[in-house]
């Protein structure tokens, strides 16, 4: 190593601290290693490859983005701490998303179908269409001309089974 600092005790080993427009730190690696590696004991904690991809908990993420023990955590904008806060995690583009939303559960959203699955977190309840099913399936249709839910398939067996063993 060409720069190297060392400390013990309670204080940090280095500080970066500027006023300016520039980047406080630039890394501008031109061999073949990473660009930033930080390590506790031996074991890699964090990583930024040469190709950009970034790993927590692995030395060598193959993918953008990679967690290889633990879990993450994305809380959104507002925490998600009130009701109706929102978490969201996007998949290609901000039109199809994975979003929990506070006090109701979890929502899946595709491009011009926002919310168009949500499982609610209290009860287990699914609705297609709707954010608030009243029941374990709710599919809740607004067209004139289609019909709100369809069956169809090549089977031995019934298309659809309903069996209602309570009292209704």
């Amino acid at each position: 190593a060409k720069f190297k600092l060392s400390s013990s005790g309670t204080q940090p080993v280095a500080s970066i601290a500027g006023t300016t427009a520039a980047p406080a730190l630039q890394v501008d690696q031109r061999g073949t290693g990473d660009l930033f590696t930080a390590s506790a004991s031996g074991h890699t904690a964090f990583v930024i490859t040469r190709a950009g991809n970034v790993g927590i908990d692995t030395g060598n993420p193959t993918q953008k983005f990679q967690v290889d023990t633990g879990n993450a955590l994305i809380r959104g904008v507002t925490n998600i701490a009130s009701p109706g806060d929102r978490a969201s995690l996007f998949l290609g583009d901000t039109n199809n998303a994975i979003t929990a939303i506070n006090g109701t559960g979890l929502t899946l959203s595709a491009f011009l179908a926002t919310d168009a699955l949500t499982v609610q977190n209290t009860s287990g309840n699914v609705g297609i269409n709707t954010t608030s099913p009243v029941a374990k399936l709710d599919v809740r249709g607004s067209s004139a001309t289609l019909p709100v839910a369809s069956i169809a398939g090549t089977s031995n067996f019934a298309a659809m089974v309903v069996n209602n063993s309570g009292a209704g």
